[in-house]
């Protein structure tokens, strides 16, 4: 099951193909491109999709096609252009919901996030295309990944070394990137990588995001940001000066379980999950895994060191510890 997030904001970027009605609806825009969205034969067309209010609406420049994924604040459409209609401009189109998009504070983040989106330029982070506000409506377009989030790679009894050592390498080169441009993720979990058909890695979902110099959380006193499953320790007890080294923790969480099946702290309550990263030692992977290699397990056992001064200190000293102990 995946891991719940404890967040005031669930951003998720789409990352499913076009399915056949949706199709059958881009070419009914076609022939009626004047007809109100909510006409009979739309609601036809789109018989067996998720019921959602913007199915079908223009939001902008863009004509939304069909919900693909939904969080506590924020729902994602696949989308092509208004003036095109062309599915091969589809993109993904996140919107916040309308409650939301009236808060001060979730608009703070929103701009964060899109500033963070601009920021970045890597053929491993989704690319921004475009943003603003359509009737009180606030929205981030981003490109269009087609694929599985990694959570659907995982196996019971983990992947092979040579399955995910390079998904685990591009991670931290990709997080590398983002230290070095000052922008570290905070929400790094298997639900937020879409694989690709080809094996392509994106890193998707920076609405946690923030420059690295930036001072507080922009949230609510006592509130914490994160997926529980995932959170270093610095994380769990609300430290806001955090850097690079709170990704290295989740990432060494995804060494784990992607080579095992399983994440180190497995518990299902989300507190007794936040206890456990904060005090508990996390299990060696040879645990788990007795073929791995001992250099492996070191380098991961430090990536989940409990204070940032005690794990590597940036993804530039981890990466070759890391390809050395997968044997890449």
């Amino acid at each position: 099951m995946p891991p719940r997030e404890v967040a005031l904001v669930d951003p998720i970027v789409a990352a499913v193909c076009l399915g056949g009605a949706a199709v059958a609806g881009a070419w009914f825009w076609r022939s009626t491109r004047d007809s109100p969205p909510s006409t009979p034969r739309l609601e036809r067309v789109f018989s067996g999709l998720a019921a959602d209010r913007f199915t079908g609406a223009r939001l902008a420049n863009w004509r939304l096609l069909r919900p693909v994924g939904r969080g506590a604040s924020a729902v994602v459409y696949r989308a092509v252009p208004d003036a095109t209609l062309e599915l091969s401009e589809a993109c993904a189109i996140k919107i916040l919901n309308p409650e939301v998009s009236r808060d001060p504070s979730f608009r703070a983040r929103f701009q964060r996030e899109v500033q963070v989106l601009r920021t970045l330029s890597h053929p491993h982070i989704v690319r921004l295309d475009d943003y603003g506000e359509f009737e009180g409506l606030l929205y981030l377009v981003t490109e269009l990944v087609n694929g599985l989030p990694l959570r659907r790679k995982i196996r019971t009894g983990g992947l092979s070394a040579q399955e995910a050592g390079p998904w685990l390498l591009a991670l931290a080169e990709t997080l590398s990137y983002a230290h070095a441009k000052g922008i570290i993720h905070r929400n790094l979990k298997p639900e937020n990588i879409i694989i690709r058909a080809d094996g392509f890695l994106k890193l998707v979902d920076f609405g946690l995001a923030r420059p690295i110099q930036a001072q507080g959380n922009l949230t609510l006193p006592g509130a914490i940001l994160g997926t529980p499953a995932y959170m270093a320790p610095e994380q769990v007890v609300g430290q806001t000066e955090l850097d690079g080294r709170c990704d290295q923790y989740a990432l060494g969480v995804l060494v784990h379980e992607l080579l095992t099946g399983r994440r180190p702290f497995n518990q299902v309550q989300s507190v007794q999950m936040l206890y456990s990263q904060v005090h508990l030692e996390p299990p060696s992977l040879l645990e788990r895994r007795p073929d791995l290699s001992p250099e492996l397990d070191r380098a991961y056992r430090r990536m989940l060191a409990k204070t940032p001064e005690h794990r590597y200190s940036s993804m530039q000293e981890l990466l070759p510890e890391l390809k050395r102990g997968l044997g890449l």
